[in-house]
């Protein structure tokens, strides 16, 4: 925003230690970004590609990361060997390549090995890395080993819907039943935030005008509750699991009796961990990456991306009240933004800046 005092870039000075936030709005570079930071790592740390896990919300993006993160790094050895025929390079870029020739040297080898090495990256949806975790974890955690992720949640859950709402039509009046789509709808909604409590249930409700004018909601209610515990029922019959069943086997797999075991490999194993549209993120999924690598007992880096502008999942459970607390309330995190919009007409950018100029989209933001 015009007139607003900006943070750093996030690709100047120093590597940040521990926990450190990047705001990126569309059009910034946020890819570019997070490709850099990963190079960056790469060579200047003794980070090796099995070390760095990079998680975003849908394949089509996770497949994006990775194609840019190697593109990048076969630029940065390129520069560092002196093979690139570019005239000018980004000042990141240029300032990874130290005058030492010692230091260059090592650079060059661990970027070299980096690319040689590349499918060791972990490089995944949110839910496709929980679901590795609990595979690994196995049955220690009470996860069965051969579930798989089902890729039918649509159709199953209209299904399900279906069934439920056929049954309730024989107990209940046709005036107080919702549509399918509704319930179908409602239900993704519920399913997307665990540990959702649905009110009001009809056991709670009286005879009188309040609670009948309260009835076609606790129906509602009741039916969810129906639908989610029968898509349950199915993928357990089926030996598959939903993508909140995921999320919510591994947090309790993170605070139960082999937690002490998983958390020890997981933080072992990753020294670099980069959270992509971080807005969407709900509260069951910080609160698994929170566990794993926020706080004492990491010694590694999480680097938070995200933009609270574009936050679109609320559907699926997503908090924005998650992503503030997040950036906001972690003694210690460092925080910077990409105010720079690489892709938008300039006149556009110009009146955009001149509408909300002073605004801000939470305490402490902009």
């Amino acid at each position: 925003m015009t007139g607003i005092p900006q943070p750093p870039s996030p690709l100047d000075g120093a590597i940040p230690a521990g926990t450190f936030a990047i705001e990126a709005s569309a059009g910034t570079g946020k890819t570019y970004a997070l490709s850099a930071l990963v190079s960056r790592h790469l060579a200047e740390t003794d980070t090796t590609t099995a070390g760095v896990l990079v998680v975003t919300y849908t394949r089509a993006a996770a497949n994006e990361l990775r194609s840019r993160v190697r593109g990048q790094l076969i630029d940065v050895g390129r520069h560092l060997s002196g093979d690139d025929p570019a005239t000018e390079v980004s000042p990141w870029m240029a300032a990874l390549r130290p005058d030492d020739p010692d230091e260059r040297a090592r650079r060059c080898e661990r970027v070299a090995r980096a690319i040689t090495d590349f499918d060791a990256m972990t490089v995944a949806t949110i839910h496709s890395f929980a679901h590795q975790v609990l595979t690994s974890i196995g049955t220690a955690a009470g996860a069965d080993p051969d579930a798989t992720m089902g890729d039918d949640e649509k159709q199953l859950r209209f299904e399900v819907c279906a069934d439920v709402l056929a049954a309730a039509a024989t107990t209940v009046p046709s005036d107080r039943l919702p549509k399918l789509t509704k319930l179908v709808s409602a239900t993704e909604t519920a399913g997307g935030s665990p540990g959702t409590i649905l009110l009001p249930r009809r056991r709670d409700l009286d005879d009188g005008p309040v609670g009948q004018a309260h009835l076609a909601h606790a129906v509602m209610a009741d039916l969810i509750e129906q639908s989610l515990t029968l898509m349950a029922d199915r993928r357990q019959r089926k030996n598959s699991l939903g993508f909140s069943d995921v999320l919510l086997r591994l947090r309790g797999a993170l605070s139960g009796p082999t937690a002490a075991a998983a958390l020890d490999v997981l933080r072992k194993r990753f020294s670099l961990v980069l959270i992509d549209e971080f807005q969407d993120t709900d509260p069951i999924q910080w609160e698994i990456f929170s566990t794993l690598f926020d706080g004492s007992g990491w010694p590694g880096r999480l680097v938070l991306v995200g933009d609270p502008k574009q936050s679109i999942y609320g559907f699926r459970g997503a908090d924005i009240n998650t992503y503030v607390q997040a950036i906001t309330e972690r003694p210690g995190l460092t925080r910077s933004t990409l105010s720079v919009n690489w892709r938008s007409d300039g006149a556009l950018l110009q009146a955009l800046n001149a509408l909300y100029d002073g605004a801000v989209f939470y305490e402490g933001g902009s």
